[in-house]
């Protein structure tokens, strides 16, 4: 009975081997599989690209007096500040903090927002401004 009890066991451990291959094989074979490439949506991220660029440089030469910043500077010094967007009955304000480890950058957008807010923009029959809000320590350029 002893010997009856080993043989099953056996026959079951490797009855799970056998079904944790086949698992396993039918894993390495869907990595085998190969995919179409999608040319209309690689074209679609393309022009969108090329749009947001061209889009950043125009912003960069109306707004930022034309100074050669580069995208990606522009969009980890600028764009990834924080902001606030506050909204009344007659204007929409968009206030970004500014980033007291770089001044520079900083002085920059101040004089960004400047030009954009003597453009007059209007939305939704709001008008539209964008300053930059100093840390309390920069009382000279609190907003």
């Amino acid at each position: 009975m002893e010997l009856y009890m080993t043989g099953a066991l056996k026959v079951q451990r490797l009855e799970r081997q056998v079904e944790h291959k086949k698992q396993e094989k039918a894993e390495l074979e869907a990595r085998r599989e190969i995919y179409q490439h999608d040319v209309e949506l690689d074209q679609i991220i393309a022009v969108f690209k090329l749009g947001c660029a061209l889009l950043v440089q125009v912003l960069l030469l109306l707004y930022f007096g034309g100074k050669a910043i580069e995208f990606n500077t522009f969009a980890r010094r600028i764009l990834a500040l924080p902001g606030t967007r506050i909204v009344t009955d007659s204007a929409e304000t968009i206030r970004f903090r500014a980033d007291r480890r770089d001044p520079e950058m900083m002085e920059l957008l101040e004089q960004a927002c400047e030009r954009i807010n003597a453009t007059y923009h209007q939305r939704n029959g709001r008008t539209v401004r964008f300053e930059v809000s100093w840390p309390s320590a920069r009382s000279r350029h609190a907003t």
